[in-house]
């Protein structure tokens, strides 16, 4: 097995829905950008994801993310996590996690604790699957491209997103620009001279280092 096989590295930002300019300014120049690169045709999806949280906030408050996603080829449920000992935000302004994800048929998730169980233990020792409730939905329209250089590849996504709270219904819309390793995790220095001439390019781009979930959470409290 690959050294980081689930680990996700990937660095992130937002742009606000008033500047929607200037998110298509980096979407229409990013293949010529990066025209020494190996460009594979663009990608187009939609999705729809579903997080989970407990009443009082477990998981937004350790940083866990609890997912269902559903696009028109499957369903997945995710489980991200912080890596232990090492800050979520780190000095490179990547991004890496622990990232688990398997593909499911029922949403319910009673049918999916096992992947719980064996990936966030310290919350199943604490609660029941009936005590996780969708608290946050995000729609997104993604266009995703790959790009590859001998051994290194790596992605870049432009995601149109909306927020929906689900105990609210207070809703958000933004812009983010994705960038994820896609070889092995050895290859990340390699991402972040990419990340970096890409900010010297378009200056207004700032890493955020919050999570969706996070992000939405945060933007639709009342």
């Amino acid at each position: 097995m690959k050294k980081g096989k689930n680990i996700e590295v990937e660095k992130k930002y937002v742009i606000g829905s008033e500047n929607g300019v200037l998110f298509e300014q980096v979407r229409m120049g990013v293949s010529t950008f990066l025209k020494n690169y190996k460009a594979d045709p663009v990608k187009v999806k939609e999705s729809k994801d579903d997080y989970f949280d407990t009443d009082g906030g477990d998981l937004y408050r350790q940083n866990v993310i609890l997912r269902i996603r559903t696009d028109s080829k499957r369903k997945s449920i995710t489980i991200k996590k912080d890596i232990p000992n090492k800050t979520c935000n780190s000095s490179d302004g990547q991004l890496a996690r622990f990232e688990y994800e398997k593909e499911i048929i029922s949403e319910n998730l009673d049918d999916n604790w096992a992947l719980m169980e064996l990936y966030c233990k310290e919350f199943t020792e604490m609660f029941k699957p009936k005590d996780f409730h969708k608290v946050i939905r995000v729609e997104k329209n993604r266009e995703k491209i790959l790009f590859t250089k001998n051994e290194f590849s790596f992605e870049v996504a432009f995601d149109s997103v909306t927020y929906v709270n689900l105990k609210n219904n207070v809703s958000k819309k933004e812009y983010q620009i994705e960038i994820e390793l896609k070889s092995d995790y050895s290859h990340r220095g390699r991402l972040k001279t990419v990340t970096d001439e890409l900010e010297k390019k378009y200056s207004f781009l700032k890493p955020n280092f919050d999570s969706k979930f996070k992000r939405a959470v945060d933007l639709t409290q009342i």
